[in-house]
């Protein structure tokens, strides 16, 4: 799979080149590809995921979204921004064979975690999932470089707590302190992780300063999360680049490595 991030709003440039290139799914991307309100282009999305018949995740919006902001008005504006996206969805979702993934953030954007609520995040990260749940769908909580989702202990503690799922992002473990501090392996973390993880995030490195997603130089950048992730049988792998080169040349890295091991 790849994010529509690549191709921002429009998405039947997307599904166009996933179907041209033998990709086998889309992750849409809902900073930057937003869910109109309008019926009659809601359902034209819905009608074109249908036709193009690709398996599909989504990324819930994350700039402008905490629900455990440590400012209760934010919070719930928060938790009712993404109810409302779950509820557009609903119907899209309703209709599959299988559970679709919402991904969502905690701490997203290196927030310091002093702006958020322990307690108010877990309730509410129960409650989204409960309404995902209900809709079709499976709530996933992604790994980050940073702050709470970074740390295996408490990620751990939030993920049980509210009964999400998992979406393990490689490149976030391989730049969040404890992986790169050697305080735990990228295996490890798999390993802690592993009965909740149901879709994965694949590139290199998250950029510390610039936020930006790395793809790898060589398979050595890959191959640990790969082999700590495959057997665990992930749905959807989405190799989460910003341009079509970075994509492109992670497959080539991904594609080339499973080939050769396949061969011997």
């Amino acid at each position: 799979m790849f994010s529509s991030r690549i191709f921002r709003a429009s998405y039947r440039e997307a599904i166009a080149y996933a179907l041209k290139n033998g990709y086998g799914g889309i992750e849409w991307y809902l900073n930057d590809f937003r869910l109109p309100l309008n019926p009659v282009k809601l359902d034209a999305f819905f009608m074109a995921l249908d036709e193009a018949g690709l398996y599909t995740s989504f990324h819930l919006p994350t700039t402008d979204v905490e629900v455990g902001h440590q400012d209760p008005l934010v919070a719930q504006a928060s938790l009712g921004y993404l109810k409302m996206y779950v509820k557009l969805l609903s119907p899209w979702l309703s209709s599959r064979r299988y559970r679709p993934p919402l991904t969502i953030h905690v701490g997203a954007n290196s927030i310091p975690m002093e702006e958020l609520h322990w307690e108010r995040t877990v309730a509410n990260l129960a409650e989204l999932a409960e309404m995902v749940n209900t809709a079709g769908g499976v709530l996933c909580l992604e790994n980050l470089k940073w702050g709470w989702a970074s740390d295996p202990e408490s990620f751990l503690e939030l993920v049980e707590r509210s009964g999400v799922m998992v979406t393990f992002d490689a490149g976030h473990a391989r730049s969040s302190p404890p992986v790169r501090e050697g305080r735990v392996s990228l295996a490890e973390l798999v390993k802690t992780l592993a009965p909740r993880i149901v879709h994965v995030h694949l590139y290199a490195y998250e950029d510390l300063n610039t936020g930006v997603h790395i793809p790898p130089r060589s398979w050595g950048e890959l191959a640990e999360a790969y082999g700590a992730l495959r057997p665990l049988g992930a749905r959807g792998w989405v190799l989460e680049l910003p341009d079509l080169e970075g994509l492109e040349r992670t497959r080539a890295v991904l594609e080339s490595a499973v080939e050769e091991r396949a061969s011997c």
